[in-house]
């Protein structure tokens, strides 16, 4: 038990940094897209951040089956 306690938490914080990484990419390619007029950079944007509510399902996830094997 305590070894998978170590491992939710290892995954829970990698999620994390992915979710604070691709959230503060997609602001910074969507406010650069604005300001330069590049179509491209918009839908980067875009895509980045529908991958960081990726992100976050999965971390419900997780948070979910770390709950779950705390309890049994």
């Amino acid at each position: 038990m305590r070894n998978n306690q170590k491992k939710f938490n290892e995954i829970y914080q990698n999620l994390l940094r992915k979710i604070v990484m691709f959230g503060v990419l997609s602001m910074l390619l969507m406010a650069s897209a604005r300001i330069t007029g590049w179509i491209i950079m918009e839908y980067a944007g875009f895509v980045s951040a529908i991958y960081t509510i990726v992100l976050i399902g999965m971390l419900i996830y997780i948070l979910i089956i770390k709950t779950k094997d705390k309890n049994n």
